[in-house]
């Protein structure tokens, strides 16, 4: 009798999340080598200039290996599978589906 086969599934199988950001939705670039690394992507345009953090627990590079993040070890983020903080400045009145943000507000992570 031949067993069924209970391997490890390789990568090339396992889906896939690509993570975009820039200062608009025809002007995005793929930041997924930022994710889980702690350091800034940084978006600047005429109306907003800043920096984005992004963690998402169990992240897979492109090459299939899953990406650890020390954020996800403390106590009090138990649970927690994403994280995306933006910190910056707008330099205009900006209105988005209702929202509307002026160049007096700060967004921080």
């Amino acid at each position: 009798m031949i067993a069924p086969f209970l391997g490890v599934v390789t990568c090339a199988l396992m889906p896939s999340l690509r993570v975009l950001a820039g200062p608009s939705p025809t002007s995005l670039t793929s930041v997924s080598s930022y994710v889980n690394s702690n350091v800034p992507f940084t978006i600047s345009s005429p109306l907003f200039q800043g920096q984005v953090v992004i963690n998402i627990q169990g992240f897979m590079d492109e090459h299939g290996c899953v990406l650890e993040s020390e954020y996800f070890s403390r106590e009090d983020r138990k649970g927690i599978t994403w994280s995306i903080q933006l910190q910056g400045a707008f330099f205009s009145t900006i209105e988005t589906k209702g929202n509307v943000v002026d160049s007096s507000s700060k967004v921080d992570s």
